[in-house]
């Protein structure tokens, strides 16, 4: 009889090996409400005993077992993409399980546990403020624990996910590649969210709202990105019709290169370097979204130190619920 592991890793290993260095499958890690680095096994990174335990849920199998057969078929799709550095021969069926396993590892950290309870206080410290009892005057609500937290988030990543993977498969995607002076930092919750139209009063990065970005750092110096349909269609446009003007011999003084640059990462695949200041746009948001911990191969958290002096509160659990 095969017995459930007993350490769960909220970031699967097949991902964090590629950010591991040496022969000992050792990482750098910087603990940010601490402030302090060391390093640690590939084991004991991201990961707690029977994160995913819902022994009591009555389930066929357990979230573990789920999510370890996720991970065996990801592995040789993410290994092929590592190696070629590239997403040319990627198969829709492939690409789906790209999308079901970035999908859940937006729902499986511990990040969607301390958001829900930060929620669920917050509801609280109002409802009490105004005189009523959380727990007796408001239907069908209820103060949560930790433990409701995570069964709670447990039960959103065995339902949810699917819509989430659907959403994610409708969006342009590319693959896009480190400065070569530089490297991608990841974290204990390594799918980052971005978006440029702001929505005054309500938050933005919501999964389904025009401008959308994803980011998600598979190794060191590659991170899988996807795109706003709608935001990658208005430019594509613009480059077409800027294109056109051009082959009719049309003059056009506007530079478009930037542009059409963009659009051919996503129509033709081009994987693009990103500069300097684009590598710190990237690991900025793995700074400022993760919980607790980020994670390096070469010991480089020399952003994430300076990011932590000028703004301390990104010590404290960022809440980046994603629905």
């Amino acid at each position: 009889m095969n017995r459930e592991p007993k350490k769960h890793h909220y970031v699967p290993r097949l991902i964090l090996k590629n950010f591991c260095f040496g022969t000992k499958n050792t990482i750098y890690v910087l603990d940010k409400k601490r402030g302090h680095v060391f390093t640690s096994s590939l084991e004991d990174t991201a990961s707690e005993n029977y994160f995913y335990n819902d022994r009591n849920a009555n389930h066929e199998k357990n979230t573990e077992t789920k999510l370890g057969e996720l991970e065996n078929l990801s592995v040789p799709i993410f290994d092929r993409i590592n190696s070629e550095e590239s997403l040319l021969h990627l198969t829709a069926y492939e690409r789906g399980i790209i999308c079901l396993f970035v999908a859940v590892q937006m729902l499986r950290t511990n990040n969607n546990r301390e958001s829900m309870l930060k929620m669920n206080r917050a509801i609280c410290d109002w409802v009490r403020r105004s005189g009523y009892d959380p727990n007796k005057d408001v239907e069908d609500f209820k103060e949560m624990s930790k433990v409701d937290a995570k069964q709670f988030s447990i039960a959103m990543l065995r339902t949810a996910a699917g819509q989430f993977a659907k959403t994610l498969f409708a969006k342009d995607y590319c693959l896009i590649k480190a400065h070569k002076l530089a490297s991608f930092y990841t974290s204990d919750n390594p799918v980052t969210m971005y978006n440029n139209f702001p929505r005054p009063g309500r938050g933005n990065l919501g999964l389904a709202l025009k401008g959308i970005e994803i980011h998600f750092p598979i190794s060191p110096k590659l991170c899988l990105t996807f795109m706003c349909s709608q935001t990658v269609d208005e430019i594509r446009t613009r480059v077409n019709r800027y294109r056109a003007l051009k082959a009719s011999g049309i003059y056009c003084p506007v530079d478009m290169s930037e542009p059409e640059m963009f659009v051919d990462q996503f129509d033709k695949r081009i994987v693009r370097e990103l500069r300097p200041e684009n590598m710190e746009f990237h690991n900025s948001l793995q700074v400022s979204q993760s919980s607790r911990f980020l994670y390096s191969q070469n010991n480089d958290f020399e952003l994430a130190k300076d990011m932590l002096r000028a703004n301390p509160e990104l010590k404290e659990p960022a809440s980046c619920l994603s629905i």
